[in-house]
């Protein structure tokens, strides 16, 4: 069997009929045809190739004579339309039914445009609202995010602010916070807790470097200072003695590497104040040696000039001068008193003598 079908005119053609026969065959239903949505007959190809073997019935008897006379065609005394000369032909009629399924196609085409072009208005304002609902989720995933982090290194900081000795400075804490907060911004909250404690850990120690390596430095100085004489450190005439100290120490020290540990900090001061120790042992021998000078016999002005002869004697030994250096310099700068008073009593001695033997005699 042939599938397909034929339109009005085209069926009339293939069966040698009037359209006007045909229609009324359909519109009957004396034939087997169907209606488009365009309100057109359209029959067959089969029904079409079965009439031509059984032949086409005639148009059905109306009941009326009124309905007769109305479908009545025109080469059967029925009257010509408005405005025209003649019933119209075949060919005109086939037109007609092709512009008026053309129209019919259009307009169909046309609604179903229409209706796409709604169904797409729909489709795209559903999706812009289904992108909205997404778009704000993930705003509020994202800033639920930001507060747990946020929170979580809040939490980190203020472990590491705890850590900052009562003792350092305030604006210490400055640098621990950012030394830390640039270590949490490397790392992801869900890390272990372990793990991040060790780093922050690291960072408070390596903010707080700079001013412990600072303290064992002064610490290191103190300890040197303490560590001589209790003189030196409290006797206002020897204030000299201690700032040179002072400065030798912190040189020293200074010129340690800056990763050097503690002992070797105070090692290094305490070798750096040692010379100022010698020259406040060789001062004290030297007073010693130099004190209580009596020369007996000697005036006052001898005794002055003895102190004297001693004391520039003395003051021209190098420090680190033995005692018995300075003894014997102390004795060779008498030498010249004893000397001079050891004469005048000898003098004396021999006047007396002398004076004795005149009288005895």
């Amino acid at each position: 069997m042939v599938d397909g079908f034929y339109r009005i005119g085209q069926a009339s053609k293939h069966l040698g009929v009037s359209s006007y026969h045909l229609r009324r065959l359909c519109e009957a239903g004396a034939i087997d045809a169907e209606l488009t949505s365009g309100n057109q007959w359209r029959v067959a190809i089969a029904e079409v190739q079965r009439l031509k073997r059984d032949g086409v019935p005639p148009i059905p008897q109306r009941l009326s004579k009124e309905e007769d006379d109305e479908d009545q065609p025109a080469d059967e005394s029925r009257e010509v339309p408005d405005g025209l000369y003649a019933e119209p032909s075949e060919d005109v009629i086939d037109s007609a039914e092709e512009v008026t399924i053309t129209e019919n196609r259009l307009r169909k085409r046309r609604l179903e445009r229409e209706l796409e072009q709604e169904e797409d208005f729909f489709r795209e304002r559903a999706t812009r609202e289904a992108a909205g609902q997404a778009a704000e989720r993930e705003e509020a995933r994202k800033q639920q995010e930001r507060r747990r982090r946020r929170e979580w290194e809040d939490e980190w900081i203020s472990f590491a602010l705890d850590r900052v000795p009562d003792n350092a400075p305030k604006e210490l804490g400055l640098e621990v916070h950012s030394q830390v907060a640039e270590a949490l911004g490397r790392l992801q909250a869900d890390q272990p807790a372990i793990a991040v404690r060790r780093i922050v850990e690291a960072a408070v120690d390596k903010a707080l470097a700079p001013w412990h390596r600072t303290n064992e430095r002064v610490k290191a100085i103190e300890e040197a200072i303490r560590d001589l004489p209790y003189a030196i450190q409290r006797n206002d005439d020897l204030e000299d003695l201690k700032l040179e100290a002072i400065r030798l120490a912190t040189n020293a020290v200074n010129q340690c590497h800056p990763e050097a540990a503690s002992a070797t900090l105070q090692a290094a001061a305490r070798n750096a104040v040692k010379p100022v120790l010698r020259v406040f042992e060789h001062a004290q021998t030297l007073k010693a040696v130099a004190s209580w000078i009596f020369v007996r016999g000697a005036s006052y002005q001898e005794q002055q000039e003895a102190d004297e002869l001693v004391k520039t004697a003395l003051a021209k030994l190098p420090v680190g001068s033995s005692r018995t250096q300075m003894e014997r310099t102390r004795d060779e700068a008498l030498a010249p008193v004893l000397a001079r008073i050891a004469e005048r009593e000898r003098v004396a001695a021999a006047t007396a003598e002398q004076q004795r033997q005149r009288t005895a005699a």
